[in-house]
């Protein structure tokens, strides 16, 4: 297989599968029709929190982690994103590392997944939905797996409360949007088209520059009142959101082990890997 002019060029079929990436440009919604299987093949996160619907890369550098993406992969599943807590050495290794995993994550789709000349892999995530840990356990090959419980967004159903939480973050977003640097029109568009409370408050929470911490305090936050709150407190004392690296759009189709992308042009394609590079975090508009 050939790769882009970005990453070494190896004869590693299983290690180098891609992501079919589609051009769309609208806000893509990649929970619906989506498996959700009671396992998943669990990635441990050090400073990594994403939140449904959103993509991001990720960066495996780790075997444990690098064998549950592949296995996912190969079998067309979702993969478990879950932030470790690291040990009083501030070490989070993947010896046991379940005592160190928060319960609530995210089941994501990998978009595409190249290994890099460094030895480290690089995926591209779509969060799908948050989930819940009811048990972890070591699948037949010794990856770290759970049985987990799929958490359903609520439904405000014209609850005026959330109507007006949702009106004033969307307006605290967009003013912090203008005071950026460089101020994003499409980043503003995504921002006032979207018409889910959930989303907007996991929308606005995965740009602001927040520390993991507190991505995943809002993260454990399911009911919808008290997200909006937790997430409009933050982008008040934040000031401007840190968006870092380029923006891609990417469709919703799961990657697939082994396929290469048939139209993807080259300048996408090195779009795409610095993105990963960087840690860019990309909202799909």
């Amino acid at each position: 297989m050939t790769m882009n002019d970005d990453i070494e060029t190896r004869d590693e079929p299983e290690r180098r599968p891609e992501a079919e990436i589609s051009t769309g440009t609208t806000l893509v919604h990649s929970g619906r029709g989506t498996p959700r299987p009671e396992t998943l093949s669990i990635l441990p996160m050090r400073e990594t929190v994403l939140f449904p619907e959103l993509v991001m890369p990720v960066v495996l550098d780790r075997p444990g982690p690098m064998a549950g993406a592949q296995h996912a992969m190969r079998n067309e599943q979702p993969v478990g994103l879950l932030l470790a807590t690291p040990d009083d050495n501030g070490d989070d290794n993947d010896d046991s590392p379940e005592s160190r995993l928060h319960r609530v994550g995210t089941g994501a789709n990998i978009m595409r997944y190249v290994t890099g000349s460094d030895g480290n892999h690089h995926l591209v995530c779509q969060g799908i939905s948050r989930f819940r840990v009811r048990e972890f356990f070591k699948d037949e090959e010794g990856r770290l797996s759970a049985k987990v419980i799929w958490i359903e967004e609520p439904a405000p159903e014209g609850d005026k409360h959330v109507d007006a939480r949702m009106d004033n973050l969307r307006n605290s977003a967009l003013e912090a949007i203008e005071l950026m640097d460089q101020p994003s029109r499409e980043l503003a568009h995504a921002i006032r088209s979207i018409t889910s409370a959930a989303l907007l408050a996991d929308a606005v929470a995965g740009y602001l520059g927040l520390k993991a911490k507190d991505k995943q305090q809002i993260l454990e936050a399911i009911e919808l009142e008290a997200r909006l709150v937790l997430v409009g407190g933050r982008a008040h004392h934040s000031g401007s959101p840190s968006i870092v690296g380029p923006r891609i759009s990417i469709g919703s189709t799961p990657a697939r082990s082994q396929t290469a992308s048939s139209g993807e042009s080259p300048a996408r394609s090195r779009a795409s890997n610095a993105a990963t590079s960087c840690g860019a975090l990309v909202l799909i508009q």
